[in-house]
């Protein structure tokens, strides 16, 4: 049977806002902009329009659905 877990903060929480109330600075989140940007090989001007993106997209819902699945896939990737 599948597992929905609820979402904890209001359906108009962005990505950087639900970062921000899980105690993620400014500094990180601009760290982790950055990680992002280095990751897809992408200029390091970029950053900044990752943060932005960020900023505005609104956090998306996750549904989570294991039916027959031994669980071995989802320990490996959570792991």
């Amino acid at each position: 049977m599948g597992i929905v877990s609820k979402r904890d903060g209001s359906s108009e929480d962005t990505i950087y806002e639900a970062l921000k109330k899980k105690g993620v600075s400014r500094r990180d989140f601009m760290k982790f902009c950055t990680l992002m940007t280095a990751t897809l090989a992408l200029p390091v001007t970029f950053a900044s329009k990752i943060a932005e993106a960020l900023e505005q997209k609104k956090k998306p819902y996750l549904v989570w659905l294991e039916f027959q699945d031994c669980a071995g896939d989802t320990e490996a990737l959570l792991r």
